[in-house]
């Protein structure tokens, strides 16, 4: 067995093996010289953790919340509807959710805590597109692309979501 020699700290040298190639981690976790990079610290945690089991970051809203969007869908769908429905006057958004508070509680209080993400939605012609016509059609766009502003979702991720807990089988089931 013999020992590549290069300009390196003698502890590693003595770990760095021609046949196996191995460095000895707490070796250089040791050396004065490379323990204080807090870089080299990370990738220490990191080669410590097991490796994830899929690729990509992970998602912001798991599998079993996708439940929890649909039914904050549900509940926004009949104010969204009816919040359409009504004419436009000088009175804004926030008056007018204020105003529809007494029927639609909760729904209301979720909209006005991201009455700006509300805003954004009623104008993002992507969702206008997706359904013009009919306010009921609307209405669910909106309230499926709202469903998942708890989550910091966008809205094209949010209607996916609750598409797809729409197709999953129902918790209680199993």
């Amino acid at each position: 067995m013999s020992v590549v020699s290069v300009s390196l700290p003698a502890v590693l040298r003595s770990s760095i093996q021609l046949e196996h190639t191995t460095l000895l981690i707490e070796q250089v976790r040791c050396s004065d010289a490379y323990g204080r990079s807090p870089v080299l610290r990370k990738s220490f945690k990191e080669l410590a953790r097991p490796f994830s089991s899929h690729r990509g970051a992970k998602s912001k809203l798991p599998v079993d919340k996708y439940a929890d969007a649909l039914k904050t869908a549900e509940l926004l769908k009949p104010a969204i509807a009816k919040l359409l429905e009504i004419p436009e006057t000088t009175r804004t958004l926030v008056e007018t959710l204020q105003y529809l508070q007494n029927d639609y509680s909760q729904a209301c209080e979720f909209l006005l805590r991201y009455v700006t993400r509300l805003q954004a939605a009623l104008n993002d012609p992507k969702l206008l597109r997706r359904a013009a016509k009919r306010i009921e059609a609307r209405s669910r766009v909106l309230a499926d692309a709202m469903a998942g502003s708890d989550y910091e979702l966008s809205f094209s991720t949010s209607l996916e979501r609750v598409r797809q807990a729409r197709r999953l089988p129902p918790q209680n089931s199993l």
